[in-house]
């Protein structure tokens, strides 16, 4: 084995930190979005249904009944669905990158000073 090939400690530092910005925004898109002063799910299941409603949109009657992160009832109205998509599509992948920025912050780090001096205070 080569020096490159060489996992330091800086190295496993790095995955761990890493391992933390990633279930931060998992968390952060686990809180949802809102729309219309109304907190909505993103969880994968949720995610899942606003893209089959958004593909099936021409079948369906509305407005739609869904249920907001409360369990609450909320009516969707057909004129609403593209921002309503929007709104969860922004909110995802505001968390994805910036996720990514720090992440990359991460891997940049030249020493373990550097790498304690990143914040992932989303």
């Amino acid at each position: 084995m080569d020096c490159e090939d060489t996992i330091t400690y800086l190295d496993l530092l790095k995955q761990d930190r890493i391992v933390l910005v990633d279930k931060n925004t998992q968390r952060l898109i686990s809180e949802g979005f809102t729309f219309d002063n109304e907190v909505f799910s993103l969880s994968q299941s949720a995610q899942l249904n606003w893209l089959c409603i958004k593909v099936l949109s021409m079948g369906i009657t509305w407005p739609l009944e869904i249920t907001t992160k409360n369990d609450t009832d909320y009516l969707l109205e057909e004129s609403d669905l593209d921002s309503f998509i929007y709104s969860a599509q922004i909110v995802i992948q505001g968390h994805i990158q910036t996720g990514r920025d720090i992440k990359q912050q991460i891997l940049a780090a030249v020493d373990e000073t550097e790498l304690n001096s990143i914040e992932d205070n989303r």
